[in-house]
């Protein structure tokens, strides 16, 4: 699977997700009713080039301590810590979230939005902006919707897709080639 391109404020933000963070993401997909929330943390060589770029080249997968339903999602705090720490022992840099959520065209929905509050201020987490990613859609299409939560404005900004990835003209249902 080729990664794909999302920009946004303005081009002051470009995130780019590799293959294998997408692949890993896309094989968590919630295909069947029964299908649970997944998710985990984003990692990046660098919080962001003097470009805006924010390269994502590991996405960790979900943990069998996770707590979940259908709709939602509670992460497990210590083992976040854990991998926050040895990905930064390899050289990589925590930049943000990824979940899954069950419709075909995904978006941060009020409990994620919610779920984001705490951060705003939190003082361990030493990021301007965090990425967030949802993933979504079917066997056939993957959906894929990038946000950046800005913490100095407290807002919330959707990024489009860019490049030739783009399927049937909509940024959030892309094919998953």
């Amino acid at each position: 699977m080729n990664g794909l391109r999302f920009e946004g404020l303005g081009g002051a933000v470009t995130v780019v997700l590799a293959g294998e963070p997408l692949q890993m993401m896309a094989s968590h997909r919630q295909l069947w009713p029964w299908s649970v929330e997944s998710g985990g943390l984003l990692f990046a060589p660098s919080v962001g080039s003097s470009d805006g770029v924010v390269p994502v080249s590991v996405a960790t997968p979900p943990h069998p301590t996770d707590r979940a339903a259908r709709s939602w999602l509670k992460l497990d705090h210590d083992r976040c810590q854990r991998e926050i720490h040895e990905q930064f022992a390899l050289g990589l840099h925590f930049v943000g979230y990824w979940h899954t959520h069950p419709e075909l065209r995904p978006s941060l929905s009020s409990q994620d939005r919610a779920a984001l509050r705490p951060l705003h201020d939190d003082p361990g987490i030493d990021l301007s902006r965090l990425v967030m990613v949802v993933i979504g859609g079917s066997r056939q299409r993957l959906g894929v919707q990038v946000s950046i939560l800005d913490r100095p404005t407290r807002t919330v900004h959707e990024l489009t897709a860019v490049g030739e990835h783009l399927a049937a003209g909509t940024a959030s249902f892309l094919s998953s080639s």
